[in-house]
């Protein structure tokens, strides 16, 4: 993917974030809290998925772009989410700002590590999301942990994939050994 292309995706994430929750999942309490219902005593988040996949390309976008794009991207990404939805605008542009900006500091601390970077950083920016957007949302961190561990699972298996993926040393070295 080219790193522009990542980078618009990155920004807009918010925006494709907002839509899934807003149009794929129905409200379930008198807080506004919406689920996608699979049986009727059964539901989840649908938007937790693109959530966690924003955090890893989040990351591939300072790998690629360098920090000072990221930031901005970050600040992009924030308006972006601010502007797009009324009913969750505060909310979901301040988790955003806040988790994006934990993402990217533990991030950088470990990038050397890639896959660990990947696990770590997007493991901390899902719990202060979720911290920061049900209260701020509902006032309740009551499924704080239904929240993280969704957007968790998606982070784990791209640092998963990161690992295990056949690096060019590696190629090359078992073409010529």
């Amino acid at each position: 993917m080219n790193r522009w292309i990542a980078f618009l995706f990155y920004v807009t994430g918010p925006v494709i974030t907002n839509w899934v929750y807003l149009n794929l999942a129905e409200q379930v309490s008198e807080t506004g809290e919406r689920l996608f219902m699979v049986t009727s005593s059964f539901g989840f988040d649908p938007s937790l998925p693109v959530i966690g996949l924003i955090f890893c390309l989040r990351d591939w976008v300072q790998e690629t772009l360098g920090r000072r794009i990221t930031w901005l991207a970050i600040l992009l990404g924030t308006a972006v989410s601010a502007l797009v939805s009324p009913e969750v605008a505060l909310a979901s542009g301040l988790a955003f700002l806040v988790s994006e900006s934990v993402d990217f500091v533990c991030y950088t601390s470990l990038m050397p590590r890639q896959a660990l970077a990947i696990l770590a950083s997007g493991v901390l920016g899902s719990m202060v999301d979720s911290a920061v957007f049900l209260t701020v949302a509902f006032g309740s961190i009551e499924t704080w942990y239904e929240q993280t561990l969704g957007k968790v699972a998606i982070v784990a298996i791209v640092a998963l994939a990161v690992r295990i993926r056949p690096t060019r040393n590696h190629a090359i070295a078992a073409v010529s050994g």
